[in-house]
């Protein structure tokens, strides 16, 4: 049985059908030549205004739909160089030069690496969720959660508890205590606390007050005791040495020992006033009647 001629679909010649290439192509160069326009683009040169095929599976980069040889990559290349955009580091402040093709990277804001790293190491990475910070005390570079100082408390200023003791040892200031006028302040117990520059941490007063009496550092088995029971109240005459723990409350004689000592020395006044009478002569009369 005779085959019906067919038309090809890319040169519109007639031919038989039942060939190699298929029942829509005369032959295999027509196919070819579909093909290539099913799979491939038409673009225009940025640099000579040709006209250029690329590839559809090749679009998604931008150089192969722009230009249509490397010749035209390089001459566009070379125009960007031209005009560059001048920055300046952020770690070192020096003046650098960027072409515009290079201003949506990371890493156009610093000089060199070394500058990136140590700015990225002080200020905390974009992708890291710790923040570097520097320590008061020791001045060593440390690292804390972003959320820890969102928290509203004062962090971020030490890079340890030793760091922060020894800051306020060296200083003499509590981050979280108030000082009076003289440099001292009351804990919640009511002790005073004072700073010792021998020990260069805040003791506190009374043990300071008793070690100068004794002219020697207390041991830790000894206490000074407070007399009248004010805590406040670190005069020398108030204090007594203790060799163990001190019981709860205070001695009666202890807490009345001014008002009997007033009260003795108003008695004795009383008395030396009452004998200056008796020796005047009308005044006598009058006490003996």
């Amino acid at each position: 049985m005779p085959t019906l001629p067919k038309t090809c679909k890319e040169c519109g010649k007639q031919y038989a059908g039942g060939t190699r290439t298929g029942k829509d192509f005369c032959s295999v160069k027509c196919r070819g030549i579909a093909y290539a326009k099913a799979h491939h683009a038409e673009r225009t040169c940025d640099v000579c205004r040709k006209s250029f095929s690329v590839k559809l599976s090749e679009l998604w980069t931008e150089r192969k739909g722009r230009f249509c040889s490397t010749v035209c990559r390089n001459r566009a290349i070379a125009a960007q160089r031209k005009t560059t955009v001048i920055l300046s580091c952020k770690m070192c402040s020096m003046a650098i030069n960027r072409p515009p093709s290079e201003l949506a990277r990371a890493n156009t804001s610093f000089c060199s690496k070394e500058c990136r790293v140590r700015y990225y190491n002080l200020h905390g990475w974009p992708h890291e969720r710790a923040i570097a910070r520097m320590c008061l005390n020791c001045s060593e570079v440390f690292r804390i959660n972003r959320r820890a100082l969102e928290s509203g408390r004062k962090r971020g200023l030490f890079c340890s508890k030793t760091c922060m003791y020894a800051h306020r040892r060296k200083t003499g200031v509590g981050v979280r205590r108030k000082r009076g006028t003289d440099g001292t302040y009351v804990d919640p117990q009511g002790y005073v606390h004072e700073y010792d520059p021998q020990r260069q941490r805040m003791v506190r007063q009374h043990r300071l007050v008793m070690e100068q009496m004794l002219g020697r550092v207390l041991y830790q088995w000894e206490t000074p005791h407070h007399k009248n029971g004010n805590r406040a109240d670190n005069s020398p005459d108030n204090l007594e040495l203790w060799m163990r723990v001190q019981p709860t409350g205070v001695r009666v004689a202890d807490v009345y020992a001014k008002d009997i000592e007033r009260l003795a020395l108003e008695n004795w006044h009383l008395k030396a006033e009452v004998a200056s009478l008796r020796a005047l002569p009308e005044m006598a009369y009058q006490l003996e009647a």
